[in-house]
Parts: C-alpha cells; structure tokens; sequence
C-alpha cells in the first residue's frame, strides 16, 4: 500500500493530473451552457470559479514542489500564481469576445482571484505542516 502512495505521489503522475485537470475545466468554462437549469443559489458561480481556481494552484504548486525534491523558489512560485491569474482573464475574455454561449464577468475575475490567493496559503499551510 505504501508503494503504491508513492507511485500515485510522483511527480510524473501529478503532473498527468494538474493537465488533466486543467485541460477539462478549460473545455467546461468554454463550452456552452445550455439549458442548464437556474439554481435558487445566488452567485453559486463564483464559488465554482473560486473553487476551479483553488485546486489549480495547488495541483500545480504541489506538482513543481514534488518535480523539485520537495522545494519550491519564491520566483516559481510567483510565475505559477501569474500564470494562473492570466488564464483566468483570458478565459473570461474568451467567454465575452467568442461565441461560446457564455459571457465573461469581472467578479468571475475575483473569485477567480481569491480561489488563487487561498489555493497559494492552503498550500502554503500544507507545505509547513504536512509535507
């Protein structure tokens, strides 16, 4: 069972999962709504957004942080959250100016924000404590 932790651990296989990951939300948040049916929750949009955007930054620090032997530079770090937030403003535009079926917002924009800011201290928290 230990061996196989390891093997799941690894950072090749982290790094097929952060892809993965990152691969079926982009096709998600580009892919026509629908008839999807309203929610009688208000804003339940941008807990998603927060949510997509919280796994990413782990999956991906984590990823880097295993690829380098348990460490992670501040600068890698910084160009991981850059990245991130980027991807964020270019599917929002893309939403808006493509037609997608869907509209870009900008407090999409700031879940999306504070999805990356708590995935970075989660990991962070993570990193301190557990690995």
């Amino acid at each position: 069972m230990m061996q196989l932790t390891k093997n799941l651990l690894a950072p090749k296989n982290i790094l097929l999962a952060a892809i993965s990951f990152s691969i079926i939300i982009t096709i998600a948040l580009l892919s026509p709504t629908g008839d999807v049916t309203e929610t009688s929750i208000k804003n339940v949009d941008k807990v998603v957004h927060f949510g997509i955007h919280m796994c990413l930054v782990g999956f991906w620090l984590y990823y880097f942080y295993r690829r380098n032997l348990n460490e992670i530079s501040n600068g890698l770090v910084a160009k991981v959250l850059v990245f991130i937030f980027l991807y964020g403003i270019i599917i929002e535009f893309l939403q808006t100016y493509l037609d997608f079926g869907r509209t870009g917002d900008v407090f999409d924009v700031i879940a999306n924000t504070a999805g990356l800011i708590a995935g970075f201290i989660a990991f962070r928290i993570f990193q301190k404590r557990i690995l």
